[in-house]
């Protein structure tokens, strides 16, 4: 198959890298190491060459944009062509910050309006105001989306309403973006008038500014985080064969017909089973199978990616199982989105 074997252990692959991604980054020289010697910050799904998703990033960002744009636009009558390029331009920088992670969103919010507005003749000062608001309502887009989908958009999950990932991250990202712009806005507006009913004109229009930089941000991250995170950016459902968790009666025989991938299918969890039988182990006490299991889960529940989408199967489960010990305070650490089936 023409595959890399990599060893875990070593943290190095056993057979070279073809191709050099960056030939000015160093690291990129190191043909047997992984994601630049930075697995913390990056990981590599596919062994494509790193501009591929980055590129991904940018036209998720200026198609956002561009949508965006051509609604608000021919709604107000005032639509151009030259109003459309400079929004799928700010919206191309916006989804590459978006690739780096929360100090790219804002970067990229900050850049994204401060060119447009230079390019579009505007003065230092409007530049500069449009710079803060960019990047404020960028980030404050970008987490509030996060947050919603993770909490709200679970809770509706729970009660069987679908709430589609995609587009919940892009309007809770434009909620976020408004109160952002309207904040910034209003706070540039007070420092440069000394006048609250002229700081709130500002801040009504930083909202409508925000709201756009928001949108964007949070769209483009969306994408970003399911590439991450492997699942589907559209529906946020997980992919087939990712792990599954589950507790009470005929919650695992669910979870496997669904095509998830669950503990007692790995070797390791057959090889702790052969152990308990041939020693019988019992369930509570001293040394006992379930303490044995709790150790071995929260292994299963730290090897999920941060944010990822992770399939859940309950069926009443009692309050003190491995599910609620130890498998979900885990996943709500590493920040996944909950999916119960």
């Amino acid at each position: 198959m023409n595959g890399r074997m990599y060893d875990p252990k070593l943290g190095r692959f056993l057979s070279p890298d073809n191709f050099i991604q960056d030939p000015y980054n160093t690291q990129s020289f190191n043909r047997f190491g992984y994601v630049w010697n930075n697995p913390l910050s990056h990981i590599d799904p596919d062994g494509e060459f790193l501009f591929i998703p980055f590129l991904i990033a940018a036209a998720s960002g200026a198609a956002l944009s561009a949508a965006i744009y051509t609604v608000s636009s021919l709604i107000s009558g005032n639509f151009s062509l030259s109003g459309l390029g400079y929004s799928i331009l700010g919206g191309a920088i916006q989804g590459m910050g978006a690739f780096f992670g929360p100090v790219g969103v804002v970067a990229g919010g900050i850049l994204s309006s401060s060119v447009t507005t230079a390019i579009q003749g505007g003065s230092l000062g409007e530049i500069g105001q449009s710079a803060l608001i960019g990047g404020i309502s960028s980030i404050a887009g970008s987490e509030f989306s996060k947050f919603a989908s993770k909490n709200i958009g679970t809770v509706l999950n729970g009660l069987k309403l679908n709430a589609n990932h995609f587009i919940s991250r892009t309007i809770t990202g434009g909620i976020g973006g408004t109160a952002g712009g309207y904040a910034s806005g209003f706070v540039t507006g007070a420092a440069l008038t000394g006048n609250l009913r002229e700081a709130h004109k500002y801040g009504v229009k930083g909202a409508g500014e925000g709201a756009k930089y928001g949108s964007i941000s949070a769209g483009a991250g969306a994408i970003m985080d399911a590439r991450k995170g492997d699942y589907n950016w559209w529906s946020g459902e997980p992919n087939k064969g990712s792990r599954a968790f589950f507790s009470g009666e005929g919650t695992e025989a669910r979870a496997k017909e669904q095509g998830f991938q669950t503990l007692s299918e790995t070797d390791a969890a057959k090889n702790l089973q052969k152990l308990i039988d041939n020693k019988n182990i019992p369930w509570e006490g001293q040394g006992n199978a379930e303490d044995m299991w709790m150790r071995l889960s929260k292994t299963w529940a730290k090897g999920v990616p941060n944010g990822a989408s992770v399939p859940v199967f309950l069926n009443n489960p009692r309050p003190g199982s491995i599910w609620y010990k130890t498998e979900l305070p885990i996943l709500k650490q590493k920040g996944v989105y909950i999916r119960y089936k």
